[in-house]
């Protein structure tokens, strides 16, 4: 009985393990993209914590006008 409970214990423990470790991988691929604005265009990328999405602020000049851009975390009830 006991083992078949540390069996159990230990699958989700490295299915959590392995939820964690794919959301910060994709956040990652985000930082690296948001690296590449800041090479481009200048700007700071913010990332406040290990597994946390990171943020872009940053200002650029296009066509002559000169834009600001922040880019947050976006909830799905926003995207329209």
């Amino acid at each position: 009985m006991i083992v078949y409970i540390t069996i159990i214990l230990s699958l989700i423990l490295f299915v959590v393990a392995g939820l964690i470790w794919l959301r910060k991988a994709q956040y990652d691929a985000i930082h690296r993209n948001f690296l590449d604005l800041v090479d481009q265009y200048g700007g700071r990328v913010v990332r406040d914590a290990f597994a946390i999405r990171p943020k872009f602020m940053g200002k650029f000049k296009l066509k002559g006008k000169e834009k600001s851009v922040s880019i947050y975390d976006v909830t799905p009830s926003l995207m329209v």
